[in-house]
């Protein structure tokens, strides 16, 4: 873990833009669907869009392996449904460290967002993670991650 920090309520400003980006299992269990949702600063969504499924074959099941979560999440999902946006978000937030690599494929700062007592496993190597804490402590801590390439700042 990094340090903590305290939360800057002028993070977003009113012009900044938010994109939650989510992979998802198709209702079949069959395959992927990704989706990109951008809101405002206040919450309103802006911009959203959906790909068709993505199902993987048994063989790209075998020769991806433990990286084919990854590579339909940021090369067949989150990359094509980015540079499909009218509204870019200045902050683009996503479901779990396997895909925080989206950071090379766009303009904005990616990170993911999770209570701290759901942090399971370890954050993965080429990311950070801080602990950011509201100085009245009237909101509960978020474990941020973030690539390790972005300044701590």
């Amino acid at each position: 873990m990094g340090f903590d920090a305290e939360f800057d309520t002028d993070l977003i400003a009113a012009n900044e833009r938010v994109g939650f980006f989510k992979l998802a299992m198709t209702p079949g269990q069959d395959g992927f669907l990704g989706a990109l949702l951008v809101t405002d600063h206040i919450g309103k969504p802006v911009e959203f869009r959906v790909t068709y499924p993505v199902k993987p074959s048994l063989v790209q099941q075998t020769i991806y392996g433990a990286s084919l979560i990854p590579h339909i999440g940021i090369e067949l999902c989150g990359r094509p449904l980015y540079e499909m946006l009218e509204t870019k978000p200045s902050l683009l937030l996503v479901e779990d460290d396997q895909f925080l690599p989206l950071s090379e494929a766009v303009t904005g700062f990616v990170a993911r967002v999770r209570r701290p007592e759901q942090l399971t496993e370890l954050v993965q190597e080429d990311s950070e993670e801080t602990l950011l804490t509201h100085p009245t402590s009237r909101f509960q801590p978020l474990a941020i991650a973030w690539p390790s390439h972005y300044d701590s700042e």
